[in-house]
């Protein structure tokens, strides 16, 4: 069997991936789990993250590639195949296996097998759920990061639900404690100092609307040496201003391609606008999506147009 995250991936990603991964080994399953893209430095002490595979481009080509002879593939986190990568996802649909998809988020495309609830906090909420019995440590672990990761340690996105399948994961050896100090409380001195920087000279308030964002062009990026995961929760910061209902993080990883990162609350939704406008998508109070174009050319697009989200939520 085969376990596949979505393209950078994120706290939900990375934990249902590796959840799945430990259930499979509890219950005796081999399994190979697979990232398109690799494992954020704030992620890779969950158990299991070594095993990850990041397939290269011949990978995915040859005849020995990791999805070569796979009796089922499992999607995990994105329900969308280009979410994964076009190269992982042309492989994909190559294949003659099983799909199945367990998923939360809106609009999926459609599977041998779907499992899919909007209503759920996170697909590590989805995985939780299906555990008869008591949970492993290593994948209550690795299920909770998803849940704290992707409600912002219990704020949004909730249901009942969500709180009763963290109290099922807190009855099994997890160390909740330990937990939330690796994922929230541990940074370097000069992750600290970037975050100092990009509050004092990147966050821009609007000069009239109630939203702020964070512009990283591609030299930027480059002169800070922004590994994968390291801008994870900067878009909060312009949500965290008094007053603001809206806030947006441009980031030029690579020359040319902008990529955003949307976040609101108080009845503004922006994966409606995401996807109008940038090729993405996602939950109404949190979505990403992208822009063929350097930055500030992106930045001003965007300004042009950002009042549409205001509009349409009234």
């Amino acid at each position: 069997m085969v376990a596949i995250c979505h393209s950078r991936p994120d706290g939900d990603a990375i934990g249902s991936l590796l959840g799945w991964h430990a259930l499979c080994g509890h219950y005796g399953i081999s399994s190979l789990p697979i990232s398109p893209d690799t494992v954020p430095d704030f992620l890779t002490f969950l158990p299991g993250s070594a095993s990850i595979v990041v397939p290269r481009s011949e990978d995915l080509q040859g005849p020995d590639g990791p999805l070569q002879g796979a009796d089922l593939v499992v999607l995990l986190d994105f329900s969308r195949r280009n979410r994964c990568g076009e190269e992982l996802s042309q492989a994909i649909n190559r294949l003659t296996c099983p799909i199945w998809c367990i998923d939360h988020h809106p609009e999926p495309e459609t599977f041998d097998a779907l499992f899919h609830r909007t209503s759920a906090s996170s697909t590590c909420e989805l995985l939780a759920g299906l555990i008869q019995g008591d949970c492993p440590a290593d994948a209550a672990q690795c299920l909770m990061t998803g849940l704290l990761t992707d409600t912002g340690r219990f704020q949004y996105a909730l249901s009942p639900n969500t709180f009763e399948i963290a109290a099922a994961l807190l009855k099994s050896d997890l160390d909740y404690r330990a937990l939330t100090d690796r994922l929230f409380e541990q940074e370097s001195l000069e992750a600290l100092r970037l975050r100092g920087f990009i509050l004092k000279d990147k966050l821009v308030q609007h000069p009239e609307l109630p939203l702020a964002w964070i512009e990283i062009n591609f030299e930027e990026s480059q002169a800070l040496g922004l590994k994968p995961g390291a801008t994870e929760g900067w878009v909060n910061f312009g949500l965290s201003i008094q007053g603001n209902r809206a806030a947006f993080l441009f980031h030029e990883k690579e020359a040319g391609v902008t990529r955003i990162s949307f976040r609101s609350k108080q009845g503004i939704e922006v994966n409606g606008f995401a996807e109008k406008y940038f090729n993405g998508g996602g939950h109404k109070y949190a979505a990403g999506g992208r822009f063929d174009s350097h930055c500030q050319d992106t930045v001003q697009f965007f300004m042009e147009r950002v009042g549409e989200i205001f509009t349409f939520s009234l």
